[in-house]
């Protein structure tokens, strides 16, 4: 029994106690960070039933941007249906069911959390390989979304498998509420190496892939005439992604800064709790900003969206709008 108790109460240990869960005002940030991905979840379940029922569904680029909306919602919504649901805290707090651990929780955040990251870099590398493939005069194949989805899979798993074989490790985040991979870096060589090598892939490979490609985009989209369609397209991503990197990159800065501590100086050193909360709460609602943004710079996807409710007829795209 003596054992058991031990056990839960290193599954209930959180590391950061203090720093954001419940401050001396009463403010829980973990309360806001559900409630702001309530929101993210239904603007994305909105914008994914759009694009499905409608001619967008075609342009094999709102696909992945389907991609994107319902991992970043499956993501979001086991905490958000806490809050909805009566006496399911319970099952979250790891009180209920054996199999229900901070592991996982954890693996299926980090699964998905992976999922929506890459997913939007597919939006971005789409973006290019259709500019490239139209610069250059050749047919787009037409099976490259599953391509896409396939390998957003596989890095998900990549990422999220290795603290279940012991490398790395789930622990409660900032928050002490949700679960995630510990920043808190292995004491064997190689183990901290390979959480490094996992931060790098999973938070800042990305970003730079997404610039890239974008960058590279746009270039070869002003060599293109009768293209403004593709532009517009381009605009929104590119505009997106700006507000999802501003959203990403405090929290990466802070996760970042604890790892680069722990190899420097050998010691955990964090940022101010306020910094720390504006962080989580960005990171936690950057697809509804993302999705708003989108939605400013591209006409098109902005029209569905109010057709979705309106039922008015849907305005024919124009031809170099297909990407199939």
């Amino acid at each position: 029994m003596a054992l058991e108790d031990n056990v839960i109460e290193e599954e209930n240990s959180c590391q950061w106690d203090g720093i954001l869960n419940k401050c001396s005002k009463g403010f829980d940030m973990s309360y806001y960070m559900d409630n702001i991905g309530i929101l993210a979840v239904f603007y994305g379940l909105w914008i994914s039933c759009t694009i499905v029922t409608s001619k967008l569904f075609s342009d094999q680029s709102y696909r992945n941007i389907v991609t994107y909306t319902l991992a970043s919602g499956l993501r979001r919504s086991t905490p958000a249906l806490i809050h909805i649901i009566p006496y399911s805290e319970t099952i979250y707090m790891w009180d209920t069911f054996s199999f229900v651990t901070c592991d996982f929780f954890g693996f299926w955040e980090t699964l998905f959390a992976v999922f929506e990251m890459e997913s939007l870099t597919m939006v971005c590398i789409e973006r290019y390989v259709l500019a490239k493939y139209k610069t250059n005069g050749w047919e787009v194949p037409k099976g490259h979304f599953y391509l896409y989805c396939s390998l957003c899979g596989l890095f998900a798993v990549c990422y999220a498998y290795p603290p279940l074989v012991g490398v790395g490790q789930y622990a409660k985040d900032f928050d002490c509420v949700h679960c995630t991979f510990d920043m808190i870096l292995p004491s064997a060589g190689w183990q901290r190496a390979m959480v490094v090598l996992i931060f790098f892939m999973r938070s800042i490979k990305p970003c730079i892939m997404m610039i890239l490609m974008l960058y590279w985009a746009r270039n070869l989209e002003m060599k293109l005439k009768n293209n403004q369609a593709q532009r517009m397209m381009t605009k929104g991503v590119v505009a997106a992604v700006c507000i999802h990197l501003i959203c990403m990159l405090p929290i990466t800065a802070i996760r970042g800064g604890v790892i680069l501590s722990q190899l420097i100086y050998g010691e955990v050193l964090v940022f101010g709790q306020r910094f720390i909360s504006l962080a989580m709460f960005f990171h936690w609602s950057s697809p509804a900003y993302t999705m708003f943004g989108l939605t400013v710079y591209d006409s098109h996807l902005r029209q569905q969206l109010i057709n979705f409710f309106t039922n008015r007829p849907e305005n024919d795209r124009n031809s170099d709008d297909t990407t199939n």
